[in-house]
């Protein structure tokens, strides 16, 4: 089960990598073209803060499995 944990932890990371790549790739898009998108700018702002707050419950979330479970720690008790 450790080793799922490590791998849960790892594509949550990787996850959140490719979602903050297309949000960057959406970004300079549309600061290099603003008459061609339809969203504001304060929209990507929003959608960035949200992508920040994701990751990081997702990594939290990530980490708990890995620290709460029976065979990650030597003092549980049985």
């Amino acid at each position: 089960m450790r080793k799922i944990a490590k791998i849960t932890i790892i594509i949550s990371i990787f996850f959140n990598l490719f979602l903050f790549g297309i949000y960057f790739w959406a970004l300079t898009d549309k600061i290099q073209n603003p008459e061609f998108k339809n969203l504001p700018l304060k929209d990507y702002l929003f959608i960035g803060i949200g992508l920040i707050v994701f990751a990081i419950i997702n990594v939290i979330f990530a980490r708990n499995i890995f620290q709460n479970h029976p065979s990650s720690n030597i003092h549980h008790p049985s």
